[in-house]
């Protein structure tokens, strides 16, 4: 029986993974491989304020941040008082502290269980750099199919789908969770009721924030397909609401601190702003807020002045970034569940928090395939691909 399961699996993957296929996988990861490997024996030095590499303990990347509640997971009295503290002064609407926001459990967890520390770092950064190749291979084998073999290359450099396996950050899994969802919903009937969306949905709402959006593009779906027609969509439907309410009020924190947070992007729309004189001051306010939008719409895509003063890194980032607002463009006029995933997950970033280029992280494959799609068949560029949400 053992032996049937794995031939019928083997048979399965032999049905998308032909030669051509299989030569392009293994240039991607190999790849990535060696950027890792090497890594190990030279990390890179001053990136988030620490060093990054499979062999260095990462501290920027915000790890304390998740240690804050690792403290919580093991049942410190104090740092369970300063948890209860905070959700007691936002009920009384008292005002909180920049420290007074807590990671979701999981990423936390996964600290905890990979026992991560500065002597033991090897371990946890290679699962985590695993999770970024199995979703490198899934994602380039689709493209590979909807693109075929020569639109789908460039993608082996779009390193950005990687990074965050070698920088260790909640990112990659997030990105893992997110791309389980999007295919589930995408290509699976009663979605809904499958245990691997739920163990998904639970755990990615345990990550961060964003995966509001995640469980709104959920029932949204949910709601354009009818949810109230069966008793089982009507009580998923209920169940995602309560998760979405429930984690709305855990991450209320992060929604009040990050409206005090500055950005490098402010400031770049504030100087362009003082360099235009307006007519009046409602024309100034109407100029500001679509400069601002403006900035953090190019700044979330990755089109923005350069920290690192890297020529090559800024030209590839400009070429890139065209390419996934072209695919931002394209897919967001499609009528299907491409559409509703880019809009969920890119519009709220680019209207109400700092932009940063690793928030487009979970859509990067889909902007990939709409850019591309775009760019060498511009027919396409106005024309829906599909007519109904499916």
């Amino acid at each position: 029986m053992l032996n049937n399961n794995f031939q019928k699996f083997f048979i399965f993957i032999r049905r998308f993974i032909d030669k051509p296929t299989l030569y392009i996988l293994a240039f991607g990861i190999s790849i990535r491989l060696i950027v890792f490997i090497f890594l190990a024996f030279y990390p890179l030095q001053n990136v988030a304020g620490g060093s990054v590499g499979p062999t260095v303990y990462q501290t920027g990347a915000d790890i304390n941040h998740y240690l804050n509640f690792v403290s919580i997971i093991e049942g410190e009295d104090h740092a369970m008082d300063m948890f209860i503290n905070t959700y007691k002064k936002i009920l009384n609407n008292q005002p909180i502290t920049d420290g007074e926001r807590y990671a979701g459990p999981v990423f936390p967890l996964m600290l905890l269980i990979f026992n991560y520390n500065i002597n033991n770092t090897v371990l946890f950064s290679s699962f985590a750099f695993l999770i970024a190749l199995i979703i490198y291979a899934i994602w380039q084998i689709w493209l590979i199919q909807r693109l075929g073999y020569l639109l789908a290359i460039p993608f082996i450099f779009l390193f950005q789908v990687t990074w965050f396996g070698i920088f260790i950050y909640p990112d990659i899994f997030y990105f893992a969770l997110c791309t389980c969802i999007y295919f589930l919903i995408r290509y699976k009937n009663n979605w809904y009721l499958k245990s691997i969306f739920w163990i998904s949905i639970i755990l990615v709402s345990g990550i961060r924030p964003n995966a509001l959006a995640i469980l709104l593009f959920c029932l949204t779906v949910m709601i354009i397909n009818k949810f109230w027609i069966s008793k089982k969509s009507r009580l998923a439907f209920g169940s995602l609401l309560f998760i979405f309410l429930l984690g709305s009020f855990y991450y209320l924190p992060y929604a009040v601190i990050e409206d005090r947070i500055t950005h490098q992007s402010y400031f770049l729309a504030d100087e362009i702003i003082n360099n235009i004189d307006s007519i009046s001051i409602i024309s100034q306010n109407i100029i500001n807020k679509i400069i601002n939008t403006g900035v953090r719409f190019f700044w979330v895509f990755g089109i923005h002045p350069s920290d690192s003063g890297n020529i090559i890194a800024f030209i590839f980032r400009i070429i890139t970034g065209c390419v996934f607002i072209i695919g931002f463009i394209k897919g967001i006029i499609q009528n299907n569940v491409d559409s509703i995933f880019i809009a969920l997950l890119l519009v709220p970033v680019i209207i109400l928090f700092p932009p940063s280029w690793r928030q487009i992280l979970p859509t990067i494959p889909i902007l990939y395939y709409y850019g591309m799609l775009t760019i060498f068949n511009k027919s396409l560029l106005l024309k829906p691909i599909k007519n109904s949400i499916t």
